[in-house]
């Protein structure tokens, strides 16, 4: 993926989202049969992506929400969390 902020991405139907705790949740790919874990700030960009498949909208969302993170770091981390979920087949973007 070239640019995290100008792609829309769509989760996937057949993946569900349960949290554990306050630091630990997993997605169930319902098809492949495999979970994948996230940490705490990877649930809080599946959540956002549950409201909006607008990349710049999350990035921020969890700007004005953590004001003590850069956005830079922000955007890093919400394109690095996308392109795991797209070679997992839990998202999509376009």
């Amino acid at each position: 993926m070239n640019n995290g902020t100008t792609s829309c991405i769509e989760t996937r139907k057949d993946v569900l989202f349960q949290e554990l705790d306050e630091e630990t949740s997993i997605l169930f790919h319902l098809a492949k049969e495999h979970y994948y874990g996230l940490n705490a700030a990877g649930a809080r960009i599946w959540h956002a992506l549950q409201e909006t498949s607008d990349m710049e909208t999350i990035v921020t969302q969890i700007a004005q929400e953590y004001p003590e993170v850069e956005e830079t770091t922000i955007r890093q981390d919400l394109t690095d969390l996308v392109e795991q979920l797209q070679q997992a087949e839990l998202a999509t973007t376009s």
